[in-house]
């Protein structure tokens, strides 16, 4: 009976210390690395920065205070990069992390370390990172940590892209997609020159109002062969509404008369049904 309950008891003492231990990546010179860059997400809560301790670098110039950092890597493979961070966000939460912080870096550990980003939480748990000009080959490192002491669980989602041209929001202007590589819109802002470019548009408003068009960008591309066409529109952050129309051009591309109407989606329209 003696050695049963010292068993139990050496349990018991132990399991605190296994649940609080330092993570893995505590500190810059062995940071986990992301080796996937491309259009990645870790699994929710797979990542945490519980026990972890402050690091001996300088405060980011958007962190409060450095208290349980924890550090990534990866090697660039194009030269844009957007890099989200999700905690215990009201919707499909990353984790338990309230107030994350993040920055990134260029530079080794040991050395110095160039600050090229830094992002704070506003109270959604939830923090977008986004650098262009990265040098593809290179390597570089994201540190995450909570404000005023926040720990706990997060997902990471990283995608390293090289970018189309500059969207614009009018239809002639269109930015041309030459291959099928992801990437990412950093802002979407403004109608353009012509705000009745989607007048005829039946899913926004079911056509009942004019100029429906707000904050657009426009893309277009040629098909190489006929038949069906699938495409993802992914929100960088939960909350973000995206809705799209489908046109075809008839006369080619920058030639934006007479086009016509092949799908139209308003997911966010809380007064007509999306279609």
């Amino acid at each position: 009976m003696k050695k049963f309950i010292q068993i139990i008891l050496s349990a018991l003492f132990l399991y605190p210390a296994l649940l609080f231990a330092q993570p893995a990546n505590d500190e810059c010179f062995n940071p986990i690395v992301l080796k996937d860059v491309t259009e990645w997400c870790s699994e929710p809560g797979e990542f945490s920065n519980v026990g972890a301790t402050a690091s001996n670098y300088g405060l980011p110039n958007c962190f409060t205070n450095v208290s349980n950092d924890v550090w990534f890597a990866f090697t660039a493979e194009a030269t844009d990069v957007v890099i989200t961070i999700a905690g215990k966000t009201s919707q499909n939460p990353g984790g338990t992390l309230q107030f994350p912080e993040a920055a990134l870096y260029n530079g080794f550990c040991g050395g110095a370390l160039g600050e090229l980003e830094c992002a704070t939480d506003n109270g959604k748990s939830i923090i977008e990172l986004y650098q262009s000009g990265l040098f593809v080959g290179s390597t570089y490192l994201i540190r995450v940590d909570g404000r005023v002491d926040f720990t706990g669980t997060f997902e990471i989602c990283i995608n390293n892209y090289n970018p189309p041209a500059d969207p614009k929001s009018d239809c002639p202007e269109a930015a041309v997609l030459c291959d099928k590589s992801p990437f990412v819109v950093q802002s979407v802002k403004g109608a353009g020159k012509d705000v009745a470019e989607l007048d005829n548009a039946l899913c926004f408003s079911n056509g009942a109002s004019l100029n429906n068009e707000m904050n657009s960008t426009w893309f277009s591309w040629k098909c190489k062969q006929s038949g069906s066409l699938t495409f993802t529109l992914t929100p960088n952050k939960i909350n973000d509404d995206l809705d799209f129309v489908l046109f075809e051009l008839p006369n080619g591309l920058g030639d934006c008369t007479n086009k016509q109407i092949l799908r139209c989606m308003a997911s966010g329209d809380n007064v007509y049904p999306s279609k």
